[in-house]
């Protein structure tokens, strides 16, 4: 059963991992280093890479003077990890995480620095249910498993 992949890139990077059903295989933080290594010996075949883009906006050029742009740095990876995996790429704005979050009913907590596999998980969701392969909290909760 070929996996289904989000990533919310950055420094520390949101990684949520789905098998072909839906169902969570395992999800987590990990550095620019464990991204890596993660791409470089994964052994499961993937189907579909959900990335959340990084677009750098003129009102924030400033903030991001002398950063190393780890976002794009790992959404760099992602894009070679694709297609070593032949794996469609989906790239989302970043709102598709919230609208995940209110399919899947799954919020970040109020932790910054422990959101990120959340938001991971919320892309992946997000894209699946607009795939058909999960349904909404509220869908489960009305119609059942």
């Amino acid at each position: 059963m070929d996996q289904i992949i989000g990533v919310d890139p950055g420094k520390v990077t949101g990684i949520a991992i789905f098998n072909g059903d839906g169902t969570l295989d395992t999800f987590g933080q990990l550095s620019i280093e464990e991204v890596i290594e993660l791409t470089d010996g994964y052994l499961k075949n993937v189907s579909v890479i959900v990335v959340e883009d990084f677009i750098l906006f003129k009102k924030r050029a400033l903030q991001q003077a002398g950063s190393r742009l780890h976002a794009s740095q790992v959404i760099g990876m992602m894009k070679v990890f694709a297609r070593q995996k032949n794996a469609r790429l989906v790239m989302q704005p970043a709102e598709r995480k919230n609208d995940g979050a209110n399919l899947s009913q799954k919020f970040p907590p109020s932790d910054h620095s422990q959101s990120h596999q959340v938001d991971a998980y919320n892309h992946a969701f997000f894209w699946m249910h607009q795939a058909g392969i999960v349904r909404s909290a509220l869908e489960v909760e009305r119609l059942g498993k």
